[in-house]
């Protein structure tokens, strides 16, 4: 067959069929070219009068041996992609077909070549490639488990540091199910993820998994929906945060421990800044002045005092700050404007790296005499540990070449301040930390594997970052770099000191308190301080531990004690402090004032109990109601006239002295003013009398005339002496009629 030619200067018979757009071109059996079509000029660039004549590989830059011409003359044609020059300098890729011109006797004369432009096709092909290039290479050098799954959960690819970390060999990882890694108590949550990804959304969840060999560690895992390969895949990114969940757990509990000992205290204790600022506030402390927290919090403690008293509280805090303690009776204001008299007992300490003030309050209204409360202190820094990207840096030759997002973000720099001409790659790096990082790069220049180690970066701002670091030789735009990929772990470390600094604060509030404090979990005391000890008789702490808590409690009141701890451990805290008997070591027992609340004990909830020995101030009370008793028994069964009064008002009367002034009963007299009853022309007497009583004098005697119910005076001869009443000083007057009737 003959076709039809692409113009009439075309040389040779070929059995091929041109189509609209080919480039087409020929040349003779030695490979000059001796045709040129428009779409060839138009694609290379060559006009036909500047390649004619020339051979083909020179003319245009095609790539030497890879058309074969006395191949395709002996009739082997020729198919593949062919790059050559454009004019301008830059490269295009053709798809060509070659095969053997002949002349018009049939002889083989020349070769043509028919072919298209692929140069799009090609670039975004190698684009392609480099892309999952630098894809695989993060994928297998990543400190991070990452594992990719189809849409039902079936592990289709893992990268090393996932098979370490579950165990797994690279053989053995594809087809398990995610779900089958999850602990069961888990697989609920899990679940829960996996419908989120169905829908199309990330998820993120901290579960309990399985290693392949059983044991289970804490697992931070964050998964997405890919698209790869036109396929529809879950990205699962694993972290073992066991560590770090633990750290926080007892952190947790050790906040819970210091905020119930802060809540039991039976005074009030604020934690103020030095400039006055209230920063906490306990419950005694609002129900004392009659606010809540969130209305005393951030208020000042000049707010809280009366108006002469604001120009003491500078010198208060001088003091406070220079010898670290200060003690003294003050005045306090509530809410109401009314005055409540208070004994303040006030240190400095320091928090979350600041000096501030720990004031602990007592109300001295009604007893003046207390224990010393409870001291603490409290780092109170809410940690929240966030799942984040890592920063990944590639170092060439002292510049960085590539940094990401996250780390220009992290460390304060643009990518273009990064890849400026001498910027410095070791000014990233803390002083202390640079001599270690390049004996690593060493190592890596002689070839030798480094594993991950610690150290310290320092920001653009100055802000120090503590990382670990994942380096590895790698070729990198054909040069050899090194691959850095850095983990943020600033967190972890300051939850580490954290931690440490709260747990010595509650061991010495705890070990420092007057009052006593014990742990109770399972029905057993696993804590007990110094002053519980001594409470209860015994000479050391540990000699409470692993008693019954039953042992402790009176036969009678077990069952309503119970009851409470129950209280507390169902809702955190009993409604209100009790008192109870508690048996003491010899086996007496001993009257106590006790607070309950839950708290958190090496991972389980216990009972904590803040208790106060209040023996002594029961039988005293006791002592004074039979006094009273007694007293008034005395009083009523007199034949005389006797009352009480105190600041001018009646406040006892018996029944004779009622029915002196006409009276039914002595309740008729209480509550009236003693002047009242007096003849107005005796009353300067009267109160000469009781200037002597108030001035030291024993007793007093005079006659007095009283007005009685009726209108009548009733003449009488009055003996009084100073007694007290309900604790205050009063005055008891006993009354004897000097007629037989009022005159």
């Amino acid at each position: 067959m003959i076709p039809k030619q692409p113009d009439n200067t075309f040389p040779f018979d070929v059995d091929v069929d041109f189509q609209t757009g080919d480039i087409v071109f020929a040349v003779d059996r030695l490979g000059s070219v001796v045709y040129w079509n428009g779409v060839a000029e138009s694609t290379s660039g060559f006009r036909a009068d500047e390649v004619l004549g020339k051979h083909y590989v020179s003319a245009c830059g095609f790539e030497r041996g890879v058309v074969d011409l006395a191949a395709i003359l002996d009739g082997r044609d020729f198919t593949g992609g062919v790059r050559c020059h454009v004019r301008g300098g830059g490269d295009a890729m053709l798809y060509l077909f070659a095969t053997v011109g002949r002349d018009r006797t049939g002889r083989p004369a020349g070769v043509v070549f028919v072919g298209r432009d692929v140069t799009g096709l090609w670039r975004a092909e190698e684009i392609a490639q480099a892309a999952a290039d630098k894809y695989r290479l993060l994928f297998e050098n990543t400190p991070d488990a990452v594992a990719i799954a189809d849409m039902e959960g079936h592990v289709l690819e893992a990268n090393p540091a996932c098979l370490r970390l579950y165990g797994y060999a690279a053989a053995d990882v594809k087809g398990v199910e995610l779900a089958d890694v999850v602990v069961p108590e888990d697989r609920r949550e899990a679940a829960k993820a996996m419908a989120s990804l169905a829908a199309g959304m990330p998820a993120t969840r901290t579960i309990r998994v399985r290693r392949r060999d059983g044991g289970q560690f804490v697992a931070e895992l964050a998964a997405s929906v890919v698209v790869l390969g036109g396929e529809r895949r879950i990205v699962l990114v694993t972290r073992d945060v066991t560590d770090r969940v633990r750290a926080e757990a007892a952190r947790n509990q050790s906040e819970r421990m210091y905020r119930a000992v802060f809540e039991a205290a039976n005074d009030a204790v604020f934690i103020e800044s030095v400039d006055g600022r209230i920063l906490d506030v306990n419950r005694n402390g609002c129900e004392l002045l009659g606010y809540r927290r969130n209305e005393l919090v951030n208020m000042s403690v000049s707010d809280l005092v009366p108006v002469e008293a604001r120009a003491w509280l500078s010198l208060v805090t001088d003091t406070i700050l220079r010898v670290r303690a200060f003690r003294a009776e003050a005045v306090n204001l509530h809410k109401s404007g009314r005055h409540i008299p208070v004994e303040v007992s006030a240190s400095a300490m320091e928090l979350d790296g600041r000096t501030v003030v720990l004031a602990i309050v007592r109300d001295i209204s009604q007893r003046r005499q207390a224990e010393q409360v409870l001291r603490e202190s409290e780092e109170k820094f809410r940690i929240v540990a966030e799942q984040s990207p890592n920063m990944i840096f590639i170092n060439r030759q002292g510049r960085v070449a590539y940094v990401n997002q996250k780390g220009a973000d992290v460390m304060g720099y643009t990518r273009e301040e990064f890849y400026a001409p001498g910027f410095d790659f070791t000014g990233l790096i803390a002083p202390e930390s640079v001599a270690q990082v390049r004996k690593v790069y060493a190592r890596h220049a002689s070839g030798e594997d480094v594993g991950p180690y610690e150290h310290t970066l320092v920001t653009k701002e100055g802000q120090r970052i503590e990382s670990i670091i994942t380096t590895k030789l790698i070729d990198y735009e054909g040069a050899k770099a090194i691959l850095g990929i850095v983990t943020d772990i600033t967190d972890r470390k300051r939850i580490e000191r954290r931690l440490r600094d709260s747990e010595e604060q509650f061991r010495r509030l705890v070990e420092l308190s007057p009052d006593g404090v014990a742990v109770h979990q399972d029905g057993q005391v696993v804590l007990a301080n110094p002053a519980g000890a001594r409470i209860l008789g015994y000479e050391r702490p540990d000699q409470m531990i692993g008693r019954e808590v039953l042992d402790f409690l009176h036969p009678e009141e077990r069952p309503a004690m119970l009851d409470r701890m129950a209280r507390a451990l169902a809702d955190g805290q009993a409604p209100s402090a009790s008192e109870a008997h508690f048996r003491r070591r010899d086996g007496s027992y001993v009257q106590l004032e006790v607070a309950n609340a839950r708290i958190e004990w090496k991972g389980s909830p216990a009972v904590q109990v803040v208790f106060r020995d209040v023996t002594e101030r029961k039988r005293a009370e006791q002592a004074l109601a039979a006094s009273e008793e007694r007293y008034r028994n005395l009083v009523e069964s007199s034949p005389d006239g006797i009352a009480v009064y105190q600041d001018g008002v009646v406040v006892l009367a018996n029944r004779a002295s009622a029915k002196l002034l006409g009276y039914h009963n002595g309740a008729d007299l209480v509550g009236r003013r003693a002047e009242s009853f007096v003849v107005a022309e005796d009353l300067p007497r009267v109160d000469e009398q009781g200037e002597l009583l108030r001035g030291g004098a024993a007793t007093v005697s005079l006659k007095v005339r009283f007005l009685c119910r009726s209108g009548d005076v009733l003449l009488t001869d009055v003996a009084g002496a100073i007694t007290t009443w309900r604790g205050q000083p009063a005055v008891q007057i006993m009354v004897r009629p000097l007629s037989n009737r009022p005159g």
